[in-house]
């Protein structure tokens, strides 16, 4: 009985994305201690997990700037041009951007995220309770070049 390798057109050859995972977790994973970066863990279930964290007392950012978003937004509202196109980096629940929303006249949103799934299900929220805003999600890394809408 004879094995014989799978024909070369059978083979799976990866993706640029399936590549530089490859290189990065095998650079993380050569650490002493190893590593490996966060943004592989943001499916719908990773951006899901994190929004609780959020929520926790220990974890003070987002209750901090939920407090300056409540506090100083009329402010910030009143130096933001009109129909100015707002980008948020790492939007996630777009809860604190709703503060903005509710005060400014935004010709668009752009949220960026590196949870596709997740940006996009909170992306169509936001279209449902601000209809008269144009929203762009753009699933992507924000720590490497991307392209955001025109």
């Amino acid at each position: 009985m004879s094995v014989h390798a799978p024909a070369l057109a059978d083979a799976h050859l990866p993706d640029e994305q399936t590549s530089a995972f490859a290189r990065e977790a095998i650079d993380d994973l050569s650490q002493h201690p190893k590593r490996l970066s966060p943004k592989y863990f943001y499916d719908a279930t990773g951006s899901e997990l994190f929004e609780a964290i959020t929520r926790l007392p220990e974890y003070y950012p987002t209750r901090t700037e939920l407090k300056i978003l409540r506090e100083h937004g009329a402010d910030i509202a009143k130096i933001i041009p009109e129909n100015a196109a707002l980008v948020e980096f790492g939007a996630g629940a777009t809860t604190k951007v709703r503060l903005l929303l509710e005060r400014c006249d935004f010709a668009a949103y752009v949220p960026v995220d590196i949870s596709g799934d997740f940006l996009n299900a909170q992306a169509n929220a936001l279209r449902k309770d601000f209809p008269s805003l144009e929203v762009y999600p753009v699933a992507a890394d924000f720590t490497a070049p991307f392209k955001l809408p025109d």
